[in-house]
């Protein structure tokens, strides 16, 4: 009796397309949060002028920003309103696809501490 013909070959495993590591299972499901229009964004403030930075001895006419422990670029302290007005864009629903996001609102003073960090124009 003849034997059997022997098994086809097996086809050879097509590489991967996910972008996702292997055994990851995929994507991750979206955060909770995220799906219910939370959008978890934060502002950095620099050194705004409040009752906590005046303290019970200084007046605002003793915070010279020259002075001031940390630079101060454009040579001013921030004011509530200057927060609140990025607080309220955040808050508009033209802004609802920012999500995640970390605004610096500080006159310039992280751009001043950390000089390499910045953009710097493109070559000719």
């Amino acid at each position: 009796m003849p034997s059997p013909p022997p098994a086809p070959a097996s086809a050879p495993t097509p590489p991967r397309s996910s972008p996702w590591p292997a055994g990851y299972g995929g994507p991750p499901s979206p955060p909770e949060w995220a799906r219910r229009g939370i959008t978890l964004n934060t502002i950095a403030p620099g050194a705004v002028v409040t009752p906590l930075m005046t303290g019970s001895t200084l007046s605002e006419d003793d915070l010279d920003p020259d002075t001031f422990p940390t630079p101060m670029p454009r040579g001013i302290f921030g004011r509530p309103a200057d927060i609140a007005f990025w607080v309220a864009q955040f808050l508009s629903p033209e802004a609802g696809f920012t999500t995640g996001a970390t605004l610096t609102v500080d006159g310039g003073t992280d751009a001043a501490m950390r000089p390499d960090a910045q953009p710097t124009a493109m070559p000719h």
